[in-house]
């Protein structure tokens, strides 16, 4: 897991305090060859990691990408999902579901076909969402 120091922030009072990154997780089908693979890596690894913590996830493990984000220390969770239809994909709900809780994610940005598998299992953890490259968020579901 990325530990970086956290950024101060001034508050209304004129009292610096230190926040912590905002835990995001970025999905997509797998980490190999191709354009949205290429994107998530880079976003992962070039969000200004004092702000953000990024994970990611992904139905398979393994891959040229899937190297570089483990070179690079980001969290990876495997979610192995064959079908949406077998046991596998239960297995995995309850994996992510666990997931989101556990490392207080806020954010689920799915870039592909995931998303039908993890925006419903986010909005059920009632945080952010972005499914398949929607630039706007569902002014709903932000929490303030």
């Amino acid at each position: 897991m990325i530990t970086n120091a956290p950024e101060p922030v001034a508050t209304d009072n004129s009292h610096t305090c230190h926040r912590n990154p905002t835990p995001i997780l970025l999905t997509v089908r797998d980490l190999d060859h191709g354009g949205i693979e290429r994107d998530v890596t880079k976003i992962a690894l070039m969000l200004d990691h004092s702000r953000f913590e990024p994970h990611v996830a992904s139905y398979h493990s393994g891959g040229m990408r899937f190297e570089e984000l483990k070179h690079a220390g980001i969290p990876f969770l495997h979610l192995p999902v064959s079908s949406l239809k077998s046991a596998s994909a239960l297995s995995a709900a309850l994996r992510l579901w666990r997931y989101i809780r556990e490392h207080s994610i806020r954010l689920v940005h799915a870039y592909d076909p995931t998303a039908v598998f993890v925006v419903p299992i986010a909005k059920a953890h009632i945080i952010n969402y972005m499914p398949t490259h929607r630039l706007a968020i569902d002014e709903s579901q932000v929490n303030n």
